[in-house]
């Protein structure tokens, strides 16, 4: 489909057993087989959804960067995986975003990889799902078509990326291909509340992401994510050492890390010489030499049994964290492994009922230094906070389980809610190339797109072309793009009918928009459409006289050869009658030309 397309699918299916299930897609541009922190949480997401009863789950992600990863993890969870693949852009000027425009995160991206949205609308017209769940605010970057398909849109956002953009201009860590200005992050600001304003419904990681707009936040669930329980959990062995995890290339990870090497470390050092610093995310060999402190031992990208390793036999785990956004992956893990931990408020905003979990601020390093020599130096109160770390994840997951299911229900409870696309809109479909849009869509022979029909017969073939016979009255209802509806209606009808010819009446939503005498040639029509802006369906209806084909016990009415919608004028100056037309009021104007 192309952005001049305007008809959607939407319905549900049925299982095997007869029950009605509701069809649901999880699209995400997050690789779903890393170990990154927006892939721990995409998963949890998709397994709490996939857990709901009475759903049919589809997943639309990248391939992952291991054979079969993100496909194998899908069908682990009972989910159908499609994927999301990112072709290589083909060269010329015109595939290439503006050189010149303020681009913010991913957006020069989206801009290259269009065909992405062309893949995710093939998508939505095969499986027809009643909601879709997208999954990290930019993936709407890269699958606008979401929000016009006529199916309701959940958003799980993962941070508050207008102000983390912010951050990353202040502390001049940005993102590749991201431009440092004002404009930039005024843009990003925009794109997000366009796209919360969009949505059905919006999901966010704590409390502290809930938008400020008001009806924003009246749309808004929050709902923490928890990871299941690890099978090896942590055990006191003894060990003095502060353990910190977290790629330095994600600056909420570089400023950890630089509080630590650079304010922590020295006030440890002072009140417990034996105690050690480890951290996995830094390479020493790219570390300012402030970072070496000498209680500090940085390992590097390290390896998944390290971290494991450290996780389950550190003496204490560490999140000097400054931001409030989302939900701290770490944080989750420790609770996971029931590692003990000294944190930051702002580490534990996703965290729930974390009450008794000792807590430190950045600006006193020295206290910090002395609740963790008085851990490390206490085993009887590593082990309750070990215990307490059990307790919170358990407390926390059960809510978290139940969340998803009840939010589908709610959401699927209500309409589809009206979307209009403000001037210079971030989430217009992509457009296919030059030279091969299609400016309308066939609905008189293509039932798939129906939403439901009556007095229609199957298609059948004469001369080599299709036919589908109505009834006296026959009736289809398709869904409509409501921000983009079709303009225009098209119906030919072949010229199968009694020797007397028969009368047939065009109906759209109940208002008459054509009729005539289909007689032995074929009937070819084109009816300009009311304004249907703001509609979400559209119901076509055939009334003509009915009669019998000797041999046909049938009561026919017309044979339909095709059924456009299109919002294009194309469809009108493509009518067989307009030609003729406008050469005879070509000559018409030549002879009242003065000589």
């Amino acid at each position: 489909m192309t952005d001049d397309q305007t008809v959607v699918p939407f319905q549900t299916s049925q299982n095997a057993n007869g029950r009605l299930q509701k069809v649901i897609l999880f699209a995400t541009i997050v690789p779903l087989d890393t170990s990154s922190g927006g892939t721990i949480v995409c998963r949890d997401h998709l397994r709490s959804i996939v857990g709901a009863h009475g759903t049919e789950t589809h997943v639309f992600a990248p391939p992952g960067i291991t054979p079969g990863g993100a496909e194998d993890f899908a069908r682990s969870v009972g989910a159908v995986f499609h994927p999301l693949v990112f072709q290589p852009p083909r060269g010329g000027l015109l595939s290439m975003p503006n050189p010149l425009a303020q681009s913010f995160s991913m957006e020069r991206d989206a801009a290259l990889y269009w065909r992405v949205d062309l893949s995710f609308r093939d998508l939505l017209t095969e499986i027809r799902p009643d909601v879709i769940f997208l999954d990290y605010l930019f993936s709407a970057l890269f699958l606008p078509s979401a929000f016009h398909c006529g199916a309701r849109v959940v958003m799980i956002t993962q941070n508050r990326e207008k102000e983390f953009y912010s951050d990353q201009r202040k502390l001049g860590l940005m993102p590749a291909k991201a431009v440092d200005s004002a404009l930039a992050e005024w843009r990003l600001g925009r794109f997000e509340n366009e796209v919360l304003a969009s949505a059905d419904h919006i999901v966010v990681l704590s409390s502290h992401d809930i938008p400020s707009d008001s009806l924003q936040a009246a749309r808004t669930t929050v709902i923490e994510p928890m990871l299941d329980e690890h099978a090896l959990k942590w055990r006191h062995e003894g060990l003095s050492n502060v353990f910190f995890v977290g790629n330095v290339n994600h600056y909420p990870n570089f400023s950890a890390v630089h509080w630590l090497c650079e304010s922590f470390a020295p006030a440890l050092a002072a009140c417990a010489p034996e105690a050690r610093i480890t951290i996995i995310g830094a390479e020493p060999d790219d570390a300012p030499e402030t970072w070496k402190q000498p209680n500090v031992d940085l390992l590097g990208r390290s390896t998944a049994d390290e971290v494991l390793r450290q996780f389950t036999g550190c003496g204490l785990f560490i999140a000097p964290i400054e931001n409030s956004f989302g939900s701290k992956i770490k944080i989750l893990e420790a609770l996971a492994y029931a590692t003990p931990l000294l944190a930051t408020a702002e580490a534990l905003t996703g965290v729930p009922g974390s009450n008794g979990i000792p807590l430190f601020t950045l600006d006193d390093p020295q206290t910090a230094a002395e609740l963790a020599a008085g851990l490390l130096r206490s085993p009887g109160k590593l082990g309750e906070l070990s215990r307490l770390m059990d307790d919170i994840r358990n407390g926390n997951l059960a809510r978290s389980l139940a969340a998803w299911p009840a939010l589908i229900e709610q959401v699927c409870s209500r309409p589809v809610m009206p979307r209009r696309s403000p001037w210079r809109s971030f989430l217009r479909p992509r457009r296919s190339p030059a030279g091969r849009q299609e400016v309308d869509v066939e609905i008189g022979t293509n039932s798939s797109v129906w939403i439901h029909s009556a007095g229609l017969g199957p298609v059948e073939q004469f001369r080599g072309l299709p036919l589908r016979w109505t009834a006296e009255s026959a009736a289809l209802t398709v869904a409509i793009d409501p921000d983009r509806p079709p303009r225009w209606l098209r119906v030919r009808t072949w010229g199968i009918t009694p020797a007397r010819g028969t009368h047939l009446r065009v109906f759209v939503n109940e208002s008459e928009v054509l009729s005539g005498k289909v007689r032995s040639r074929l009937f070819d029509r084109v009816a300009r459409l009311s304004p249907l802006r703001g509609h979400r369906e559209l119901t076509l209806r055939f009334e003509s006289p009915g009669f019998q084909i000797p041999g046909d016990d049938r009561v026919l009415g017309v044979a339909l050869e095709s059924v456009r919608l299109g919002r294009s004028l194309d469809m009108y100056l493509l009518a067989p009658w307009f030609l003729p037309a406008f050469k005879a009021s070509k000559r018409l104007f030549s002879r009242t030309l003065p000589s």
